[in-house]
């Protein structure tokens, strides 16, 4: 299974697909026809003024006045104006706001720079530049992809990376088993994107473990990135000082050329936001912001030991409540889909997974059983010992449940005193044997409140679907409901089993 696959577990939520204007460009571009892409681009007025505007900025014009898409194409060539247009329409089209959480339009503003980024360093080794710049605009794609796909699970990622501490990468393989690079390497080939995208957007966070013919540009993809952080992310003093230290080791940059760099990268990007209609206020060149902060500091009154103890304190308030809002989201989560009484799932959380593990059953074959139990004579248990009585035998219920049944399998609580549990990849003989493990379990077992001491016994009900089956989720559920029946109707303290 692939990790799109996982992503949208297994088909049952949709990928963000590519506007047809995209594909309709690629297609131009891989027949190597600039009249056919020129056709595409002026088709759209907007584009076209767009691409224009782009060419003729200082970061790709090179001094020469563009005044056509052809004389464009001709001075660029088809891959980089592919590359101007392809960017326009995927900022364009990636920017819904169904959900307040995830801020767009930085991510956006931050992939252009780190763009911008990417295409001025190659420049400087005289690397292929329309390669570096497509890479570094789509490195985090999969950030886009994998919120759009999952959006609650991805605000997970953002409580976890606040709370723990962790980069972006390892909070989302907390959460997902997987992380944005690997989604992003895939969607771009899903989309039918250059192949080159693959590599350079799956190692982005590790150059290290890249193929030794592709290093060096994706070591330049991955300062790029840090270079956009600088001025669209936290911790922006951190990544600028890494810069300053790695550039010279990794690019042959002195320090000279990398402050230059970064001073630049703020002008350049500049131009292309306004010209992509991302509003920024002034993009401060990043020694012109050290300048002011150097004589914001002069002006305190505060000591050095005082400031220091102000920004620990703060710190230590920030990781308490990112902390606090973790635990109250994890409650709520779990205050949503688990029984308040006997911490298993709810009725509505089992028959949602019901329905997918049915989905999944009739898409992979192999078999699928249900068990339903009822604590006999539990009217008997209340009336005689009472309510609170009557609650400690279904805790304990819940957790013989879940201690004797496996990780994958899943028990809820379906009504009053009555359990289901969904066993996937079972077979009726597994589900039995379970089923009279159980039973037996619950007969050797003492239940007690207080000084009150009782034995209680329950009645089982068992289905099975096998392949090849077309059964819904509500027939498995019936027949599972009517064995129960026949249990309790035979004497109660029984397992009755059915294939269907």
């Amino acid at each position: 299974m692939n990790t799109l696959e996982k992503l949208t577990k297994e088909g049952e939520i949709e990928l963000p697909s590519l506007p047809s204007v995209v594909l309709k460009l690629l297609e131009a571009v891989k027949n190597d026809s600039f009249e056919a892409l020129a056709h595409l681009i002026k088709f759209d007025p907007a584009l076209a003024t767009k691409v224009l505007s782009v060419a003729n900025s200082p970061l790709f014009s090179r001094g020469k006045k563009i005044e056509s898409l052809e004389t464009a194409i001709s001075l660029l060539g088809t891959e980089m104006i592919k590359n101007i247009a392809l960017s326009f329409i995927l900022v364009k089209n990636f920017q819904r706001q169904e959900k307040n959480e995830f801020d767009f339009e930085n991510f956006w503003k931050r992939a252009i720079t780190a763009a911008v980024s990417a295409e001025l360093m190659a420049q400087k080794l005289r690397l292929a530049g329309d390669k570096i710049y497509l890479s570094a605009l789509l490195m985090d794609i999969g950030i886009v992809i994998m919120f759009l796909c999952r959006p609650d699970d991805y605000l997970k990622v953002f409580d976890e990376k606040r709370a723990e501490n962790l980069s972006t990468v390892e909070a989302e393989r907390n959460i997902f088993g997987f992380d944005h690079q690997q989604v992003g390497a895939e969607i771009t080939s899903a989309w039918g994107l250059p192949e080159y995208l693959r590599d350079m957007i799956l190692y982005h966070h590790s150059p290290e473990k890249a193929p030794l013919e592709i290093q060096k540009e994706i070591q330049l993809i991955s300062f790029a990135d840090k270079m956009a952080g600088i001025y669209f992310a936290f911790h922006a003093l951190d990544k600028y000082t890494y810069i300053l230290h790695h550039a010279q080791k990794y690019l042959a940059f002195s320090p000279e050329e990398t402050e230059s760099l970064v001073d630049e990268v703020a002008e350049k990007s500049q131009e292309l936001l306004e010209i992509f209609d991302l509003p920024v206020r002034e993009l401060k060149p990043y020694s012109q912001i050290l300048e002011e902060a150097n004589r914001e500091l002069q002006k305190l009154t505060l000591n050095y030991a005082q400031l220091l103890q102000k920004l620990k304190e703060e710190k230590a308030r920030a990781e308490a409540l990112a902390q606090k809002l973790k635990e109250a989201n994890q409650k709520l989560m779990e205050m949503a889909i688990k029984d308040g009484l006997t911490g298993v799932f709810n009725r509505r959380y089992f028959q949602e997974r019901l329905a997918e593990e049915v989905n999944r059953f009739k898409r992979y074959n192999g078999s699928l059983s249900v068990i339903i139990l009822d604590i006999d004579h539990f009217k008997k248990i209340n009336d005689t010992y009472g309510h609170l009585f009557g609650d400690e035998v279904l805790k304990k219920m819940g957790a013989i449940l879940k201690t004797e049944t496996r990780e994958c399998d899943l028990v809820a609580r379906y009504g009053g005193e009555e359990f289901v549990i969904l066993l996937p990849s079972t077979d009726l003989k597994g589900a039995t044997r379970l089923a009279e493990r159980l039973r037996q379990k619950v007969e050797e077992t003492e239940f007690s409140y207080g000084n009150q001491k009782v034995k209680v016994t329950i009645s089982l009900g068992v289905a099975s679907i096998s392949s090849p089956s077309e059964k819904t989720e509500k027939e498995l559920l019936s027949v599972a409901d009517k064995a129960l029946y026949y249990s309790k109707h035979k004497g109660r303290n029984r397992v009755t089993a059915v294939k269907i």
